[in-house]
């Protein structure tokens, strides 16, 4: 079980991340503009001036990751398909037994009497 418990952790972080970009939108096109001397209370905040170099073995880590993702993101989504579409059957045909069980009481409680009461009334008139 405790297989399944990191796989679902997994897909959780997956799934958390891809939100977390999605939320913040596209952000490429916001760049931090450079302090200047009359920037009031920045002086002591670093900022990154230099191009950082991803080391072959962590851009091999992240490729590994990537696909380890993509594998998790396929699984999830095979299994997905694989139940959704008789789970939401179930739930709707649960809904329309629902749904008829509810309509025939209340017609035999209201629909039934006032039916009942036009046919006498129809009745007396005749």
């Amino acid at each position: 079980m405790a297989q399944g418990e990191d796989i679902l952790d997994q897909a959780d972080a997956l799934m958390r991340r891809h939100r977390s970009f999605v939320a913040r939108g596209d952000t490429a096109g916001l760049a931090a503009t450079p302090p200047t001397d009359d920037t009031p209370g920045d002086g002591d905040i670093p900022l990154l001036t230099e191009v950082v170099e991803i080391a072959p073995d962590a851009a091999a880590n992240e490729a590994a990751h990537t696909v380890q993702s993509s594998a998790i993101q396929h699984e999830l989504d095979a299994w997905l398909a694989e139940i959704l579409p008789s789970r939401i059957d179930a739930l709707a045909e649960q809904i329309g037994q629902q749904l008829l069980s509810g309509l025939a009481d209340e017609a035999r409680g209201t629909l039934l009497p006032r039916l009942h009461a036009a046919l006498q009334a129809r009745r007396k008139k005749e």
